[in-house]
């Protein structure tokens, strides 16, 4: 059997001169007999691709984000040239080809489903089901459950005689598979011996999952919400429920980003730069990835680093913005064989919570509606397969979906990213926004998909691809085409982070101060959407932001981790607001709150310090022990809507090795320059950052990762940064207050 992982995409395969087969679709593998054409010795392997371009000619015009060629043809979609990425067309082997010899009495496992059946207080059943195929041997096989640490935990035998086995095991005591922040995430083994050979091995965990959408009650402060936040343009819905992820019982505060390719072009370092950035996602506290319908069915090597720490992943399928052929049944057929591909690809790892049918295709569609766009993929080209291959887990026909339409913000999911053109763009360009946490309290919804927010790479990233003429210049030209955008929008993306920057931080003053605020920008974006998150749980219980990772070196775009695996300020926004307790100001009704939100255990005796900070001084107004609740935000403290000109409102938490610090001012957050007082110690690998008066930001620069950035600093305070590091490096900061505070 000749096997190719993937081709790109048009393709015929020859073996010593005979065609043995065809290639039309780079999301699958492709695998071929080719017993009868090889030579022992040399043998030729020869492949003709065609252009992806070309093939597409001559076809009728469809409607479909940035380019239409692209809906015909089934291969990676934002190669095509996205708002983050640019046109980067190819052909070619993607992905590992190999050779393999089948002895022929040798058992074949075509496929072996492993799922959580049912978990009760005596133990989990685990169930399997596998197909066999080729000559089915008379034999007796053993079949075994290994435990996380290598032992046997069940084992049975069974005589094969057909072609499928299905079989239950009781594991007693077992160890359950959580989302990280929840608890553990042990993996367990399932393996197949013919007498003492291994022929076959997959991992999986014990979980059950499920997406609770209780309708919202009559009267309740939930209906109340989704009263006020209703889009009209999108919702029709009658009544408004919740979407509730919960694993093992447990509800699941999602807190995440999409995930695009790492790279352009699949290359034998991808694995080990997925690794990478998983590992920040995890060290962020980032416990859901949703893969994206533009994007591609990443490795197995990536489903198993998300299993392993503990992300969580919601898969589209690969179809986006776009109005896709599916009244053709090439097409449909196309999508049965991705199904499966898929289906068997991915179905035992435990971090997969959900499958999507494609990204926006179906916003104006509903389940009401007897045909829509993305209706006839979803519903004729997947869900049979997936229905008969993965029947354990939940199908969305859409991202966004839910109720009608399925873009609606106050049933199932939503994607924020949907109000762009109408609603979140207009508001930054219309002039002041100085009331933007108070703008951004209409973008609720009871899950969101996905939730923009824009900034700079650092200086270190963008020199390895500009010269620092370029990034320091007066003339923005190279950092804007640096910058993606996207033609229908009215505005080029640079310059909406540009005003944006520039009215919620104040004007540039320099070049220097222009790129810090750009960066700064998408630190505050993270930081005020997840602390209203972190309010709002459980009425929104997901927050997915576009996008975790870039594919591309990009100056300025969505991305909270650029593409060389460095955090922005966003990730470490993003680290900060995803701990267990998190407090957060919000202004309602004349008044100031305090809120605690705990997605972990109940805190008993935590200290909270509230005090009014301006340039040296510092002004204790309220200080008192709370205890936290478990699984909830709660208002701890309120306090009258008056603070000067340049005060900010902070708030601190102490409980044990957990601590927060919060803030709050009225208006646009206008900051300038100011100096502090920075000590590397190689040695320890930290820096220590003193301030003499209170500075709203400290940015750490260097090619590391701190454990905190953007940090604030209290009159008089002290910190001690630690940081990752192989070797010595060259370590800076640069650190803005509030304007007017001096």
């Amino acid at each position: 059997m000749l096997r190719f992982e993937k081709l790109d995409t048009y393709a015929d395969i020859h073996v010593n001169g005979r065609l043995i087969g065809k290639c039309e679709d780079e999301h699958i593998s492709h695998e071929f007999d080719v017993t009868d054409v090889l030579f022992s010795g040399e043998n030729a392997v020869v492949i003709h691709f065609d252009s992806p371009i070309t093939r597409t000619d001559g076809l009728p015009q469809r409607s479909g984000e940035f380019t239409a060629e692209r809906l015909y043809t089934r291969r990676t979609q934002c190669t095509y040239g996205w708002d983050w990425v640019a046109r980067l067309i190819s052909c070619g082997i993607s992905g590992n080809a190999c050779v393999t010899e089948i002895e022929k009495d040798e058992v074949l496992v075509k496929s072996a489903y492993i799922y959580t059946k049912n978990i009760d207080e005596e133990s989990a059943q685990v169930s399997a089901d596998i197909e066999f195929t080729g000559n089915i041997p008379d034999r007796i096989l053993t079949f075994t459950i290994l435990s996380p640490e290598g032992k046997i935990v069940r084992s049975v035998q069974k005589y094969l005689g057909e072609s499928f086995v299905h079989i239950n095991l009781d594991v007693v005591s077992p160890k359950l598979w959580y989302p990280l922040g929840y608890g553990e995430q042990p993996i367990y083994a399932f393996e197949i011996r013919d007498g003492g050979n291994r022929v076959y091995s997959d991992t999986f965990g014990i979980r059950n999952v499920k997406i609770m959408q209780l309708p919202d009650e009559k009267g309740s402060l939930e209906e109340a919400k989704c009263r006020e936040i209703k889009n009209t343009h999108y919702d029709f819905n009658a009544e408004s429920s919740g979407f509730i992820l919960k694993v093992n019982g447990k509800k699941i505060l999602c807190q995440g980003a999409n995930w695009v390719p790492c790279e352009p072009f699949y290359n034998g370092k991808t694995d080990s730069k997925i690794t990478q950035a998983l590992t920040l996602a995890a060290q962020a506290g980032l416990n859901m990835l949703r893969i994206w319908g533009g994007g591609t069915f990443e490795t197995k090597h990536f489903y198993s680093e998300c299993s392993r720490l503990g992300i969580m992943v919601t898969q589209d399928f690969l179809m986006a913005c776009g109005h896709y052929p599916e009244d053709e049944d090439w097409f449909i057929d196309s999508l049965q064989r991705e199904a499966e591909y898929a289906a068997l690809h991915i179905r035992n790892q435990p971090c997969l919570m959900w499958w999507s049918g494609d990204n926006e295709n179906a916003i104006n569609g509903s389940d009401i509606q007897a045909d829509y766009t993305g209706r006839r993929s979803a519903y004729r080209g997947i869900a049979p397969v997936l229905q008969k291959l993965d029947p354990m887990r939940e199908f969305l026909p859409s991202s966004p979906y839910g109720g009608d339409r399925y873009a609606s913000n106050t049933v199932g999911t939503t994607h924020n990213t949907q109000f762009l053109g109408n609603d979140i763009f207009p508001y930054i360009l219309s002039g002041d926004v100085g009331s933007y946490r108070e703008a951004w309290k209409k973008f609720r919804a009871r899950f969101i998909a996905e939730e923009p927010q824009l900034g700079a790479v650092s200086v270190g990233s963008m020199r390895k691809f500009l010269c620092g003429d370029d990034i320091f210049a007066d003339d923005d030209t190279m950092l804007r085409y640096h910058t993606k955008s996207n033609p229908r929008l009215s505005t080029h993306l640079f310059d909406i982070s540009l005003t944006f920057a520039q009215r919620m931080l104040g004007e540039f003053i320099s070049p220097a101060d222009r790129n810090f605020k750009l960066r700064y920008l998408q630190y505050e974006w993270v930081r005020f959407t997840m602390e209203q998150l972190r309010r709002e749980m459980w009425f929104c219980s997901g927050l997915i932001y576009w996008m975790y990772n870039d594919c591309w070196p990009a100056a300025s775009g969505w991305a909270l981790v650029d593409y060389y695996n460095k955090p922005k300020d966003a990730w470490y926004a993003f680290k900060r607001c995803a701990k267990n307790a998190v407090l957060s100001f919000d202004k309602a009704g004349g008044k100031i709150g305090l809120f605690v939100s705990n997605t972990g255990c109940g805190i008993k005796g935590a200290d909270i310090r509230i005090a009014k900070v301006k340039g040296g001084s510092i002004r204790e107004i309220d200080s008192f022990t709370v205890d936290v609740p478990a699984g909830q935000a709660t208002e701890i403290y309120a306090c009258a809507d008056s603070l000067d000109n340049g005060e900010v409102l902070i708030a601190e938490m102490n409980a044990d090795d957990l601590w927060d610090r919060t803030f709050f001012i009225d208006g646009a957050l206008y900051i300038e320059k100011k100096e502090v007082h920075t000590e590397v110690l190689a040695d320890e690998c930290a820096v220590i950052v003193h301030a003499d008066t209170y500075v709203h930001a400290v940015e750490l620069e260097g090619e590391t990762v701190f454990e905190d950035n953007c940090f604030s600093l209290l009159p008089g305070e002290t910190r001690k940064i630690r940081y990752s590091a192989n070797a010595p490096l060259e370590i800076t900061a640069e650190a803005y207050t509030i304007k007017n505070s001096l």
